[in-house]
């Protein structure tokens, strides 16, 4: 599983993009969504293409499946 509890204490899940909203705030998919957002928007890379090839094909999808399999095994 992705380190869910280091990532729960950063400020992504509770200030990323509708993570206010009572649908996502404190969820499996409202934690999805902020791995989401944070590779595909703000993770550092080189440039955008670079941030772009890593969050479709690279580290960064890797990442996002991660956090996919975890998030089913949350409510699984």
């Amino acid at each position: 599983m992705v380190g869910w509890r280091n990532f729960s204490n950063q400020r992504w899940p509770s200030e990323g993009r509708g993570s206010r909203l009572c649908t996502a705030q404190g969820t499996a998919w409202g934690l999805l969504n902020a791995v989401t957002e944070y590779v595909d928007h703000e993770k550092r890379a080189r440039s955008n293409d670079y941030r772009m090839d890593s969050a479709w094909f690279g580290q960064g999808a890797g990442l996002k499946d991660k956090a996919l399999e975890s998030a089913l095994a949350l409510v699984g």
